[in-house]
């Protein structure tokens, strides 16, 4: 069985998370989203795949060129986007990795020099398939003309946050970019696949009110929070299961990436997502909040009064 999820290994530092990978691959998931970014990510996941001898077996998916994490420099040029995708190749300990992401756009350089890179990244054997992650929809759009004209590869996967909270106040990473319905249209237009990062909103709909949900502290978002409880109360199912099962269900395009080190809450994940018992409960979600679980909005200065 497959799972309609990709595993967030943000989180996945050392071996100690050993046991959530294996929970992961033992049900049928196949595909683990990482970054260059993501400290000592991708060496655990290449230790991991070693060790269980399942290398080959798994569609990885990678992440590079994300700014300088100092300085907030941009790091897009072909040099710097080719020295992390070799780096992540090495450490995961494979030929090639599945896909591959651009990490942050930069709107200030010519998408013609971003499309010829990502052709440099196929051609060089890197990866098969390439994306990008916190873009605009105007320029994904604009990229993928730009590949077009050069007979690049086509654009699979377009990364941005989406989740049932809206985004509000400052970000707490610079240069992110929300999936709305600019992006739902042009991804059934261009047959592109939404990789959701961050789709449970930094757990706030499990009740996490720390600073790590701090972006989400609006008097909406409680609202949503509160409906959702409601609904998964009236159906007696967990909030975090039915918020799952909605992610897998919003769209045909969309895919999540959910996290955790956890094997226990993984298993819960995986339950759920599959769950078709749930849909019930999703439907009077989306009855309840109605356009608001098709548009989490973006980061704006609007909405931050708790």
């Amino acid at each position: 069985m497959s799972l309609r999820f990709f595993l967030g290994t943000a989180s996945f530092q050392t071996t100690d998370t050993f046991p959530a990978l294996d929970a992961y691959f033992d049900a049928g998931g196949r595909d683990i989203d990482t970054a260059r970014v993501y400290g000592r990510s991708e060496e655990v996941i290449g230790a991991w795949m070693t060790e269980r001898g399942n290398v080959g077996e798994l569609r990885l998916l990678t992440k590079g060129g994300h700014p300088d994490t100092t300085t907030w420099a941009s790091r897009l040029s072909r040099a710097e986007v080719l020295s992390d995708a070799r780096t992540s190749v090495d450490l995961l300990g494979v030929d090639r990795v599945d896909s591959y992401l651009l990490h942050r756009d930069e709107p200030s350089r010519p998408v013609d020099d971003i499309a010829e890179t990502l052709t440099a990244l196929v051609a060089d054997g890197i990866t098969a398939r390439v994306g990008v992650s916190n873009w605009s929809a105007p320029r994904v759009a604009a990229l993928v003309e730009a590949l077009g004209r050069i007979d690049g590869p086509s654009i699979t996967w377009v990364s941005n946050y989406f989740g049932l909270a809206a985004a509000a106040g400052e970000p707490e990473f610079s240069g992110v970019e929300t999936t709305g319905p600019d992006l739902f249209a042009l991804a059934h237009e261009l047959d592109l696949t939404l990789l959701a990062w961050s789709p449970q909103s930094s757990g706030y709909f499990a009740g996490r009110d720390d600073a790590g949900a701090g972006s989400f502290h609006t008097a909406e978002n409680r609202r949503r929070r509160e409906v959702l409880d409601q609904v998964a109360r009236e159906h007696s199912v967990s909030p975090v299961a039915l918020l799952a099962r909605w992610l897998v269900t919003t769209d045909s395009r969309l895919v999540p990436v959910l996290g955790s080190t956890r094997p226990a809450h993984l298993a819960e994940l995986i339950a759920a997502t599959s769950a078709v018992s749930l849909d019930p409960a999703v439907a009077t979600l989306e009855a309840e909040l109605g356009a608001a679980t098709r548009d989490p909005g973006a980061w704006t200065e609007a909405g931050t009064a708790a």
